[in-house]
């Protein structure tokens, strides 16, 4: 499959410690968009999105005269505006943000801010919140979630390719989950709009390993989820949504085979949680 790289050489149970290490550091790339972009409805002005050939999460463009970017490079576990870099290993969140207001002075001045804010999102624990400094993670563990990033990036262009309507494909600092929104028509309970998030989180609370979801909203009651006969299940704990782990994705053989598991998938899960909204 062009552009797409096999999933697996990295067990997903062990890459917790960098995914924590990346959730974090991704804020500074974030944090750019927070503090110089107007505010929008979906808080999308600190959002980011995956640059697969560059195996980085990119920003939103900021500064009028010459729109640049802040990148959260996975790899070289390093920030990069431009072609200026800094890396993270050994450096604390506010060594970071230092850098960046030294980087994006002019566009401080501006937007007639001080400095560059973190979004202040609530985050799993790490010793960088603490001012501590981040530790170089294992650049096997960054080689395989810069993979999963990538591989997300591409198959969620592919499905929003096959959806028109569908919301930008976009990274959330907060869940630091790579998704997009389908709509669906009508209204839920309550008046609530529906719709149907596709996305891969890197792994969390819920799953300490990626996974792909496939979420109706509003959730609907667990008695009306159709089952689902190929790889994958649902979730109906705390959230719901159709759920397929990297386990499962990676038990499907090569890269081929693995893409060709993930398009089952959401090819069941999509009508599924659409016959679930009613």
């Amino acid at each position: 499959m062009s552009g797409h790289e096999l999933l697996g050489t990295v067990p997903p149970l062990d890459l917790a410690p960098a995914r924590v290490a990346l959730h974090h550091a991704a804020q500074l790339a974030a944090a750019v968009g927070h503090t110089l972009l107007p505010k929008r409805d979906d808080v999308s002005q600190s959002s980011l999105h995956v640059e697969p050939a560059l195996g980085a999460l990119v920003g939103e463009p900021f500064g009028e005269r010459a729109p640049r970017t802040a990148s959260l490079l996975i790899r070289e576990f390093a920030l990069e505006v431009e072609l200026a870099r800094f890396p993270l290993a050994g450096r604390t969140l506010g060594g970071g943000l230092d850098w960046l207001a030294r980087t994006a002075a002019e566009e401080i001045s501006a937007a007639g801010r001080d400095a560059i804010e973190l979004p202040g999102f609530d985050l799993p624990p790490h010793d960088v919140e603490r001012g501590g400094v981040f530790e170089q993670p294992d650049e096997r563990q960054l080689d395989e979630l810069a993979r999963w990033f990538s591989f997300a990036q591409l198959e969620l262009d592919h499905l929003s390719a096959a959806h028109p309507g569908a919301s930008p494909v976009r990274s959330w600092p907060h869940h630091f989950d790579t998704a997009l929104l389908l709509p669906v028509e009508g209204a839920g309970e309550g008046g609530a709009e529906r719709s149907i998030g596709v996305g891969l989180s890197p792994g969390d609370e819920t799953y300490a390993q990626p996974y792909w979801y496939v979420n109706p909203w509003p959730p609907p009651a667990v008695e009306r989820l159709p089952a689902i006969e190929g790889r994958g299940a649902w979730h109906a704990v705390d959230w719901v949504g159709a759920v397929l782990t990297a386990e499962d994705l990676i038990a499907a053989g090569d890269v081929g085979a693995q893409v060709a598991a993930l398009r089952a998938f959401l090819d069941e899960a999509i009508p599924a949680a659409r016959k679930a909204l009613g």
